[in-house]
């Protein structure tokens, strides 16, 4: 999926600007990785508080004993224990969700999502999917066609140090062929054919539709072997489907999914320090196509999406419509309907929480 075809590669966020908001976003957190650590133990045990296919109980067992060794997990319902399953470490495997080159205007393709965008600092968001109606989401020609991404802002990672035109996003993505990967981007990290990604870990997207080089780099720094069985071949047959993202200020980053009574988990090796951690300000939750293409769901289809964040902030996130600072190159043919803040309640923090359909938005109440 990589960036829009013909979109301007260069960012467009003045220097001067960036630096700031940057600064801005650079807040306590750094300096108490006490707070942090704390924050990210609340990020499971939101996960667990929220309805999901698999009884509570259960789900709030498995979290609190979750692995927290480098690698690729799963736990299906009811067994009690974490098995280790295929898992490619390091890089050189993205196949899924590109990020889309900024800035892009909105438009009608993004007009079925919202951002929750926080006044704090994320250290952790839980999304969570469920849907009515759905027959068909096809996408590329083909039936069952999706991914299911939760994604970052645009942020300036250490690693785009002296590059002036580089900003980095982070993606957490659960693809329909069966599979999910933490992606990570480096936007414009390239601007001469004789410069090289980080290391040989990365490789480099480069659209030749434009002129004046400037080529990005991504890695995958880890991804489950498709051979693993997810439970997500079919989206009709999905609904309550729960992901959560952490980040760590080692870089240890975790990633969850909870569907069909199955527990999936990806945690990172510490070290990468791709600078998530302290940068997280927006969340992008939603179901979209593959390698840059449209999902198109069925007439009469609707979700409804909740976003949960781990922010640290004294009032819920707010609404924002998807693009201004970050997303996918993937879209779909969704409306949004209302979109509201919700506050902590039951041991799940604050959020966001809107519903999208095929056709005119939705009007009445998204949780009656």
């Amino acid at each position: 999926m990589p960036p829009i075809i013909g979109a301007p590669r260069r960012p467009t966020i003045p220097g001067v600007l960036k630096r700031l908001l940057v600064g801005l976003c650079v807040i306590t957190l750094t300096a108490f990785p006490a707070i942090a650590a704390e924050r990210k133990d609340q990020v499971l045990a939101a996960m667990a508080a929220m309805a999901g296919s698999a009884p509570a109980p259960w789900r709030q067992t498995m979290l609190s004993r979750r692995p927290t060794t480098p690698g690729c997990f799963q736990s299906r319902y009811p067994a009690m224990a974490w098995k280790v399953v295929a898992c490619i470490m390091g890089g050189h495997d993205a196949r899924l969700a590109f990020p889309r080159s900024p800035p892009r205007p909105l438009d009608e393709d993004l007009a079925g999502n919202q951002t929750a965008l926080s006044s704090g600092n994320i250290t952790g968001a839980i999304g969570k999917l469920s849907q009515s109606g759905v027959t068909e989401a096809a996408g590329r020609g083909l039936r069952n066609s999706f991914s299911i991404q939760l994604n970052t802002n645009y942020f300036d990672s250490p690693y785009c140090r002296n590059h002036p035109n580089c900003i980095a996003i982070e993606q957490f993505v659960v693809d329909s062929n069966g599979y999910m990967e933490i992606q990570l981007w480096l936007f414009g990290y390239l601007s001469k054919e004789s410069e090289r990604c980080p290391d040989s870990s990365w490789q480099i997207y480069e659209n030749s539709t434009i002129t004046a080089y400037l080529a990005s780099c991504y890695k995958t720094p880890a991804i489950t072997s498709e051979n693993i069985d997810l439970p997500v071949h079919v989206f009709n047959q999905l609904n309550n489907i729960i992901m959560s993202a952490s980040a760590s200020k080692a870089g240890k980053d975790v990633f969850v999914m909870e569907l069909n009574g199955v527990l999936t988990l990806i945690t990172l090796p510490s070290g990468m320090r791709f600078g998530l951690f302290g940068r997280w300000t927006d969340v992008d939750f939603n179901v979209y196509g593959e390698s840059n293409d449209e999902v198109v769901f069925n007439p009469g289809a609707k979700l409804e999406v909740e976003v949960a964040l781990i922010d640290g902030a004294p009032e819920p996130p707010k609404c924002r419509p998807r693009g201004l600072n970050g997303g996918t190159g993937e879209t779909s043919n969704l409306k949004a309907g209302p979109c509201t803040s919700f506050p902590a309640r039951g041991g799940i923090p604050h959020g966001i929480r809107f519903s999208e359909s095929v056709g005119p938005p939705p009007t009445g109440p998204i949780y009656p």
